[in-house]
């Protein structure tokens, strides 16, 4: 229901953009076009009130027309401007690759996981120690070779030394750490009001 949805949302917005970039070149065209309507060059002017601006303008869109460097300008943004929306309708509309963890490499396939689920077993492994009062645990995954680094930040109560329970943590992890390549750091910090 949700991938049918998803799909949903994703072709309103691309026809809403759609409408709105065919609205706003419909525009442009009647602006451009001359004549005595709102939507004319001469009636935009006169809704801002500004005849004043009417003879720049009449000399920009000239120089515009005419050939030369302001022409071959004027193109080469259009170009890009036109370039730079489908950049952006390309990204939009492209779904987002989530980055998975590489724990094993062998001939027959590769022991993938997420992100946050590993975060969580690696939170719920080391907040498994007496000597700690929580924990949170950031996920990095290696780009080229499998493994990750993890970032651990332990709570610990005043009493405790810093190395006593970075040794806890690393007790905890030892069922995982011997089979994954994972690269851990680990912080720790006193939590006020604990003893």
């Amino acid at each position: 229901m949700i991938l049918l949805l998803r799909a949903l949302v994703r072709v309103l917005a691309f026809l809403l953009l759609t409408v709105l970039s065919l609205a706003g070149l419909a525009v442009a065209l009647a602006s451009a076009g001359g004549g005595s309507g709102d939507f004319s060059l001469p009636g935009l002017l006169r809704l801002v009130h500004a005849p004043e601006a009417r003879d720049e303008v009449r000399q920009l869109l000239a120089a515009v027309e005419a050939n030369g460097p302001v022409a071959r300008d004027s193109a080469l943004g259009g170009a890009a401007a036109v370039l730079a929306g489908v950049l952006i309708l390309v990204g939009t509309l492209t779904p987002r690759r989530e980055r998975l963890v590489t724990l094993q490499h062998h001939a027959d396939g590769d022991l993938l996981a997420r992100r946050r689920p590993l975060a969580q077993l690696t939170t719920a492994l080391v907040e498994q120690a007496r000597e700690i009062r929580g924990a949170r645990t950031r996920v990095r995954p290696r780009r080229r070779r499998p493994g990750a680094r993890l970032r651990i930040r332990a709570d610990r109560a005043k009493r405790r030394s810093p190395d006593d329970v970075r040794a806890a943590v690393t007790r905890e992890l030892a069922p995982i750490d011997g089979d994954w390549p994972l690269r851990t750091r680990i912080r720790t910090r006193v939590t006020k009001g604990v003893e």
